[in-house]
C-alpha cells in the first residue's frame, strides 16, 4: 500500500509497522516455546545487563517505558517463578527495589541466545556498514516521529539506550 502519487512503493511507515509486527511475533513465539515472554527478557535484561539490580520498581517501569501497574503484573509473575525478588528500600519502606535471583540470571542466559538469534535474523545478509546505516536511519526516523508528536501534542514515552546516555554523561532514565 503506497502513498498517493506513488501507489507501487510501500509507504515507509507501513513497512516499519509490518516489519516490527512480524519481528515481534517471531520473537514472542521463540520465547513462548521456552515458557517465557518478552517482558521476562526485558525485566531480567534491565536488572542484570543494564546495572538495574536494586532499582526502585518505579524507575524500572520508566526505564522499560511501561506503566507501573503493567510492570507490577510482570513482576508478580517473575517473583512467583523465582526469577526476581522485591525488597523494601532500607531508607524508605514504601519503595520496592527489584533484584534478579540466581535462577533469573540463568533464565536470562538462555533467553539471551534467543535474542541474539533474533537480532541475527533481522540483519541477515547486511554488512556491518549496512547495519550501522540502518540503525542510524532508524534513530533519525524515531527523532522525526518524536518531533511530530511534540508538534501534535501527542504524549509519547521516549527511550534512549543506556549506552547512549552514558556517552553523554546523562544519568536520567527516560522521558
Amino acid at each position: 500500500m503506497g502513498l498517493p502519487g506513488d501507489p507501487d512503493t510501500e509507504a515507509i511507515g507501513r513497512l516499519l509497522l509490518l516489519t516490527a509486527k512480524t519481528a515481534r511475533e517471531v520473537l514472542d513465539a521463540r520465547l513462548q516455546r521456552m515458557g517465557w515472554s518478552h517482558p521476562t527478557w526485558l525485566v531480567l535484561h534491565a536488572l542484570v545487563d543494564h546495572g538495574g539490580e536494586g532499582w526502585p520498581q518505579r524507575s524500572l517501569a520508566e526505564h522499560l517505558c511501561i506503566e507501573g501497574p503493567t510492570l507490577t503484573r510482570h513482576l508478580d509473575r517473575l517473583e512467583a517463578d523465582g526469577l526476581i525478588e522485591r525488597r523494601s528500600d532500607p531508607e524508605d519502606r514504601r519503595v520496592a527495589r527489584v533484584y534478579s535471583t540466581a535462577e533469573g540470571q540463568t533464565v536470562l542466559k538462555s533467553l539471551s541466545t534467543i535474542m541474539v538469534r533474533s537480532e541475527a535474523d533481522l540483519v541477515a545478509g547486511l554488512s556491518k556498514r549496512d547495519v550501522d546505516a540502518l540503525r542510524s536511519a532508524l534513530e533519525h526516523v524515531r527523532t522525526n516521529v518524536e518531533r511530530a508528536a511534540d508538534e501534535e501534542a501527542v504524549p509519547v514515552v521516549r527511550h534512549e539506550h543506556p549506552s547512549r546516555r552514558t556517552e553523554r554523561g546523562d544519568t536520567a532514565n527516560v522521558r
